[in-house]
């Protein structure tokens, strides 16, 4: 299985974005005077966007039936292997509104004591349950 993170998982980041860029449009529309803001709260809009749009090509996770690899970097990569012989326990994190929009973050717990966090994975109990019977085989 290959996943990169949803963008259902940033929902907030496009609300803030289309936020700004409504009231700048309505400020345009009224002309109401910004003193030069209209540059800035542009600008602004574009870092959220871009925020969400660099994590979501940034990661890439693949799962397997003997480790699941995470994949990062945009230009250059680097991987992250983790066996499930290495893996203590597995948690599945949803919101409300990602159990609404079938989305949720899957934490994995190494027997290193670090926690790797797969960010937004559509249907993640499927995964979620997948990777917990490779852990109880």
């Amino acid at each position: 299985m290959e996943f990169r993170p949803s963008r259902r998982r940033f929902y907030t980041n496009y609300l803030i974005s289309v936020f700004l860029l409504v009231i700048l449009i309505i400020a345009r529309i009224k002309s109401v005077d910004t003193h030069g803001l209209d540059f800035l709260v542009f600008v602004i809009a574009m870092l959220f966007i871009g925020d969400a749009e660099g994590r979501i090509w940034y990661y890439r996770y693949l799962i397997d039936d003997e480790k699941i690899d995470i994949i990062s970097g945009i230009f250059s990569r680097s991987t992250v292997t983790i066996p499930y012989h290495a893996v203590s326990r597995v948690e599945l994190n949803e919101s409300v509104i990602g159990r609404l929009l079938n989305f949720g973050d899957i934490v994995i717990y190494p027997h290193s004591g670090q926690k790797i966090v797969l960010l937004g994975i559509v249907e993640p109990h499927k995964v979620y349950d997948f990777i917990s019977d490779k852990l109880s085989e």
